[in-house]
């Protein structure tokens, strides 16, 4: 079977070079008011100590739903994937990425997210541009729309909107991270693995502040809302569905079979009890299997519809008729027996 999980755009803080400081970073996010999707709007703030023309940041955004754009001091500049040659022995272009490249043959930097999960990334899905810049303070500020991965594992999808902060790892130094969530309009529940904001919440504008790196990466969660009827069916689920139907079929088939032997007591077959032998098992499968489609209904667009092929709850349908022919049967016997010598 297939992953639950639908993938979003990945966005990372930058590797950078080993003659730039990152001074501040403050990383802006605008969610969408569905969640589906996010802008990703990042300001450094770079102390460079070698002048000239070079690489200072490298930068990862995979699959973004726009074009990533990237200012320096205010001007929009252009950026490009790391062409092949700046890998060569005899190319210097990435002298200041040794730290980065070194021994690595498989051509791929590590980004890490939660605990015990990473990607490799590779390095044609960095992306560079090389300026000729002053020894000195310089403010570059990078834009991007991303989509959101989405979870269908559960009953009600869930998104998740990721920036991975495991590179800045590798800087000279780390000055203070900023990270604002603005304007959250979504009418669903919305939260973040840096735990409560410093100021401010996320029913609103929401502001964290940092001097140190508070983990390998930033995700926003977004559960979306649901009807009280929806929460409703969730908690009964689909066994306690399909077993409250099935105690009502049960009690409904006694009240026949009893009713039947009352007038019947000489029959030697009750074709009552024969009926609800071959049905109430099917009738109570058939449920079963159903429920999950009425309970994702219920839910509606924000049903995650993850529940692999419930249908095969049918091929159950000869072990449950035959432990309920023994019940019935037993029932029956017993029956015929007490009118029988009333």
């Amino acid at each position: 079977m297939a992953s639950p999980i639908d993938p979003g755009s990945n966005g990372a803080s930058p590797f950078i070079s080993r003659y730039v400081h990152i001074l501040s970073e403050e990383l802006r996010i605008k969610p969408a008011p569905s969640f589906r999707e996010a802008i990703y709007e990042v300001e450094y703030r770079i102390l460079v100590e070698k002048p000239g023309k070079q690489i200072p940041l490298l930068f990862y955004a995979f699959d973004l739903k726009d074009d990533f754009q990237v200012w320096l001091d205010g001007n929009e500049i252009e950026t490009s994937e790391l062409p092949e040659e700046y890998f060569e022995e005899q190319d210097s272009s990435l002298a200041d990425f040794q730290y980065l490249f070194d021994k690595n043959e498989s051509k791929t930097v590590a980004i890490h997210w939660s605990q015990g999960e990473w990607e490799q990334c590779a390095y044609s899905d960095l992306r560079f541009f090389e300026m000729p810049l002053e020894v000195g303070e310089h403010r570059i500020r990078v834009r991007y729309r991303a989509r959101s991965w989405v979870d269908r594992s559960d009953w009600v999808k869930r998104y998740t909107s990721r920036y991975s902060l495991s590179p800045a790892k590798h800087w000279k130094s780390f000055g203070e991270l900023t990270v604002i969530v603005e304007e959250n309009t979504a009418p669903g529940t919305l939260t973040c693995n840096l735990g409560a904001a410093h100021s401010g919440s996320l029913n609103g504008e929401a502001r964290w502040k940092f001097d140190s790196l508070p983990g390998n990466s930033l995700e926003l969660y977004y559960d979306p809302p649901i009807s009280s009827w929806a929460k409703t069916c969730i908690s009964i689920g689909p066994d306690g569905m399909a077993y409250s139907f099935g105690l009502l079929l049960f009690c409904l088939h006694l009240v026949a079979m009893l009713a039947y032997r009352k007038r019947q007591p000489q029959a030697r077959v009750s074709w009552v009890a024969l009926l609800g032998i071959f049905l109430a098992p099917f009738l109570f499968l058939l449920v079963r299997s159903l429920s999950y489609e009425w309970i994702d209904g219920v839910i509606g667009t924000e049903a995650g519809r993850w529940h692999g092929y419930s249908i095969l709850y049918l091929f159950l349908y000869p072990i449950y008729l035959a432990a309920y022919a023994v019940v019935a049967i037993v029932i029956d016997f017993f029956m015929k027996k007490h009118f029988l010598n009333a």
